[in-house]
């Protein structure tokens, strides 16, 4: 998501010629929103495979609700519409953090492991791919330049996940997946 975030302004241009007022706005957050469900997108399995969802879908239930009355009261107060997303983001962490809470309770889910083992290695990846920010200041908007910057960002992430995003068997499982493939290319030939 980062090349996306951070070339942003040319691709909606490029996809949708004119641009309407607030899309940047929306994308960004809309993909920030999704890069943290996607954090705690498996929290809730444990806690289903117990059977006793309860707790845990009334405070779903109780948190996504919430977005509508606050969204009311900030747009009642002149914030514009992009609010809403920075609602449903402030939603999204906060269930992230009860549905860790209830799997810790209900299961053997610790969340000291969580941060560290999961968390920890999203959080440096993270800080070793801001400082792309600098980097795209050495391009255009020009679609080559955005293609350019792209592969490089990409390549520089892929680099940083391996090196502070993966554990020991986890880049084992990675190399061993990349012998396998370049086997099944060099016997194809």
């Amino acid at each position: 998501s980062f090349p996306i975030l951070m070339n942003i302004d040319t691709i909606l241009v490029l996809w949708l010629k004119e641009v309407p007022e607030l899309t940047k706005e929306f994308t960004i957050l809309m993909i920030i929103n999704g890069l943290i469900a996607s954090i705690g997108s498996s929290l809730g399995v444990p806690v289903s495979a117990t059977g006793d969802i309860r707790k845990s879908q009334v405070w779903y239930s109780i948190i996504l609700l919430s977005i509508i009355p606050i969204s009311y009261l900030l747009f009642n107060e002149g914030f514009p519409a992009y609010f809403i997303i920075i609602v449903t983001i402030g939603s999204t962490f906060t269930n992230v953090i009860i549905q860790a809470i209830i799997t810790a309770e209900k299961t053997v889910f610790k969340i000291k492991d969580y941060l560290i083992k999961s968390i920890f290695p999203v959080v440096l990846v993270t800080l070793t791919v801001i400082p792309q920010i600098l980097l795209r200041g050495y391009f255009g908007n020009r679609l080559i330049d955005v293609l350019f910057y792209s592969t490089i960002s990409v390549s520089l992430t892929l680099t940083s996940i391996y090196i502070f995003g993966l554990n020991k068997n986890e880049k084992k499982i990675l190399k061993n997946f990349i012998v396998t493939f370049k086997n099944k290319i060099i016997n194809q030939s």
